[in-house]
């Protein structure tokens, strides 16, 4: 339940700080009718008008303030009789300058198309006709300009000498906006709105004998213009609380995931003990192939969980007791796949070396492994009364040499 709470105020938090950065980001703002209006810009028309339920009567507009007009006193009061509580402003009321072509203009960029008149730009036939294109045609003093038109009706296209100038005849069906061009022409080169005024820039500028340049004036951030800064640090703390509890949650989990991982080593580590010095003494009364059915469950069981589970006895006990006992199990290990290879083999007497050779070494790493007991010998029974006998070497084990792995 804490962590589903930690992940909602997580989403909340975030949810909450990306609007109230937005809110940041906005050209316009919302302001409550009164003095304080006038002087700013609106930036959505105001209007009103009225209807009656005749249909024959017109509809009529009573009054309207457009976009990007400048509010005085009379308008606010305007405003205020019509029952306008709130209206849209713009943060800045001018949003571009005009600057001299100098080095001060450096670091800007453009805010709108610019036409560099020294600079031709060879434009080939292909390019799809809009209207900023068409501007530039007439800009440049074409009178017409070939093109591939399509009539969509008909599903034809035909390539057509087609007049640039106001009202003059064009062919019926075919449209203009959207051909293709069907020659080459050389324009002035056109800066895009935005280009990035450098020196470089600079100089392609005086070639062109620009002297002046229409460049964006830089929004300043304000903390104090922040309408919604509280809201951003609302929304700051709330992430802030939904990661502390998601991470308490997972702490703890993780810490209790790696105390049952550690119990299941040293259970693991027990078992393998027991279950191998069992085998072990009746292993004489075994063949190859019953030998290799009774190794073959403690590689896939009791070895793989400790093989798998190795890193948590690191994290919960430290490297020096990693070490002592993944060092004693590797040689342990070792001589029980030593063991089950033997047995496959048809080799009885040296699976038997094998597992005595390794016995030691897997007791060893049980030992070295904090928190756990020896297991139950063999002849006692778990619910004994009398107390265990210390770790011995099985009897008989000394028979068998702890052979080299080669």
């Amino acid at each position: 339940m804490k962590k589903s709470f930690g992940s909602l105020l997580l989403v909340a938090g975030v949810i909450v700080a990306a609007l109230a950065a937005g809110e940041s980001q906005r050209i316009s703002q919302s302001l409550a009718v009164g003095p304080e209006l006038v002087g700013k810009t609106l930036h959505t028309a105001i209007g009103t008008h009225y209807e009656t339920e005749f249909p024959d009567t017109l509809v009529f507009q009573d009054r309207t303030l457009a976009a990007g007009t400048v509010l005085t006193a009379e308008d606010q009061e305007w405003l205020s009789s019509i029952a306008v509580k709130e209206v849209l402003v713009l943060r800045r009321a001018t949003t571009t300058e005009t600057l001299p072509a100098d080095e001060g203009a450096i670091g800007r960029v453009l805010a709108e198309p610019l036409t560099l008149t020294n600079e031709p730009e060879e434009i080939i036939a292909g390019r799809r006709l809009s209207a900023g294109f068409i501007e530039r045609l007439k800009a440049a003093g074409m009178t017409n300009v070939t093109v591939d038109a399509e009539n969509a009706e008909l599903r034809q296209r035909k390539i057509l000498d087609w007049p640039l100038e106001e009202g003059a005849e064009t062919p019926e069906g075919f449209e203009f906006m959207n051909s293709k061009l069907a020659q080459t022409v050389t324009l002035p080169v056109q800066l895009k709105t935005s280009s990035y005024v450098d020196a470089a820039l600079l100089e392609r500028l005086k070639a062109s004998n620009v002297e002046q340049v229409s460049v964006k004036i830089p929004k300043q951030w304000s903390l104090e213009a922040w309408g919604d800064r509280y809201a951003f640090l609302i929304g700051v703390l709330i992430i802030a609380a939904g990661a502390l509890l998601k991470r308490s949650k997972t702490s703890g989990a993780a810490a209790e995931e790696e105390l049952e991982e550690v119990g299941r080593i040293s259970e693991a580590l027990v078992s393998l003990e027991g279950d191998l010095e069992a085998l072990l003494l009746r292993s004489k009364d075994l063949d190859p192939k019953a030998l290799h059915a009774q190794i073959d469950p403690l590689l896939t069981g009791d070895v793989y969980t400790i093989a798998e589970g190795r890193y948590s006895i690191k994290q919960a006990h430290g490297g020096k007791v990693f070490a002592a006992v993944m060092d004693a199990f590797a040689r342990g290990e070792r001589k029980l796949n030593r063991a089950w290879s033997a047995a496959v083999d048809g080799h009885a007497e040296e699976s038997r070396a094998s597992l005595a050779a390794g016995l030691p070494a897997l007791r060893e790493a049980r030992e070295a492994m904090p928190g756990t007991r020896p297991p139950v010998p063999a002849g006692f029974a778990p619910d004994d009364d009398m107390p265990l006998p210390p770790d011995v070497p099985l009897t008989g084990a000394g028979h068998w040499t702890d052979e080299d792995d080669s």
